[in-house]
């Protein structure tokens, strides 16, 4: 990679370090990390969520969540998985925005 344009995404990660989703998400990131047990099952969440929404469509995905939403209810109620799952999306929002500012920046197809 040229040495300018990494030093540009370099300060730009540093930028990013700033915001108000990454600061979010790293507090509660270190909050759930105390609880081993919840982390644990935050990743089943994550990993099931993610089979679900890469295996299925149609209204066989709209089952499949109906019923994934059911069995993680009681997980999403505790404030700190609450907490931490939505910090977390909204961090992964923004840089999906700007991901996508950049390939529409670019041209990119």
């Amino acid at each position: 990679m040229d040495q300018r344009i990494r030093e540009y995404t370099d300060a730009y990660i540093e930028q990013l370090k700033t915001s108000d989703e990454y600061i979010n998400y790293n507090h509660q990131l270190s909050v759930i990390k105390n609880f081993p047990d919840l982390m644990e099952k935050i990743n089943a969440y994550r990993e099931e969520n993610f089979m679900i929404q890469n295996r299925y469509e149609g209204d066989e995905l709209f089952d499949k969540m109906e019923e994934f939403t059911n069995k993680y209810e009681p997980l999403l109620e505790n404030p700190r998985v609450y907490d931490f799952i939505h910090s977390e999306a909204a961090f992964c929002r923004m840089i999906q925005e700007i991901n996508t500012n950049i390939v529409e920046g670019l041209n990119f197809q």
